[in-house]
């Protein structure tokens, strides 16, 4: 899974970062050995879960928002499948989109039960211009000139 403007990988980093101090999600140069690669899981709908691989004898785990935030700047991480700390946010629609060269924006499918008119419109990404090492993955508002909200999957 890599960033379509600059393609960066996404990575998990469990141990402290020396940019941020903590440990989570991260755009990350691809050549890294924390580097992830990312199983695609149908759920249907056009909703897919990102399964990441687990460590040594650890079970798989997915992508999710920590706690099922709707707020623009949730954390995004990787957990346990399932796990309460995702808290059933761990799906997502994958939308196509053709803005910066092609790719796809990731939006969390809990937001759905959010009444519309107390929705924001969210996605997964960096902040533009974010181009340290160690880029904080989060939820964001998703901009169509935000290029840091798309990514692309190779196979």
């Amino acid at each position: 899974m890599r960033a379509a403007a600059d393609g960066r990988c996404v990575a998990e980093r469990r141990e402290e970062t020396p940019e941020t101090g903590d440990p989570g999600l991260f755009l990350t140069p691809c050549t890294t050995r924390e580097s992830d690669r990312v199983t695609l899981e149908e759920a249907g709908n056009g909703i897919y879960r990102l399964i990441f691989p687990g460590k040594k004898d650890e079970s798989p785990r997915c992508l999710g928002i920590l706690g099922a935030s709707i707020q623009d700047g949730g954390a995004v991480t990787i957990d346990y499948c399932g796990s309460r700390e995702l808290d059933e946010a761990e799906e997502f629609h994958l939308e196509k989109t053709s803005d910066h060269g092609g790719g796809f924006r990731l939006r969390a499918d809990h937001i759905r039960f959010v009444p519309a008119d107390q929705r924001k419109d969210l996605c997964i990404g960096a902040p533009d211009g974010d181009h340290k090492e160690w880029a904080n993955v989060f939820q964001l508002e998703c901009l169509p000139d935000e290029s840091g909200t798309v990514f692309r999957f190779l196979r």
